[in-house]
């Protein structure tokens, strides 16, 4: 397993800043730090929208462990399939 491609996960929180005229209610965004190994605002790909509860950040997490867990069987039946296309015929693409 690639050491370097796990813990790429981050978040940012963001609330309202003094020259802001409008109050905003603090939010998190959960975010991909693989870039640079750095989170910084607009820096990291969102993997999320604003999420402003403990039950929102759960969710969406659960969402993204699903989605994952999806990824991961479609790729193992094709990673699956081609090593067996690849025994059939070796010098075939």
């Amino acid at each position: 397993m690639a050491k370097g491609t796990i813990g790429q996960f981050g978040y940012e929180l963001l609330k309202r800043t003094k020259d802001q005229p409008i109050p905003v209610h603090p939010f998190i965004r959960l975010c991909l730090q693989h870039w640079d190994g750095t989170l910084e605002q607009s820096a990291a790909p969102v993997i999320s929208g604003h999420l402003i509860t403990e039950q929102e950040i759960l969710t969406h997490i659960q969402l993204l462990k699903e989605d994952l867990d999806k990824v991961g069987a479609e790729a193992i039946r094709a990673l699956h399939k081609a090593v067996v296309a690849h025994k059939a015929d070796p010098n075939k693409n």
